[in-house]
């Protein structure tokens, strides 16, 4: 299991329509499975990600 805890990421690139942008940061924590994440910056004032790590794959709550 890839552990993402107090890993920092930007996006590469977003969808059409997407909020955030290559400016929004991402702030990764992880206790176990269970990973959390607060974003902000750019078109971005404020979000919160909460995923399970099951494998290779996250599954997210946002």
């Amino acid at each position: 299991m890839i552990c993402l805890d107090n890993k920092i990421f930007c996006l590469e690139n977003n969808s059409i329509g997407g909020t955030s942008n290559s400016d929004t940061i991402f702030h990764y924590q992880q206790k176990e499975n269970l990973v959390t994440t607060s974003f902000s910056k750019g078109n971005v004032r404020f979000g919160n990600l909460i995923a399970l790590h099951k494998g290779e794959h996250l599954e997210m709550i946002y």
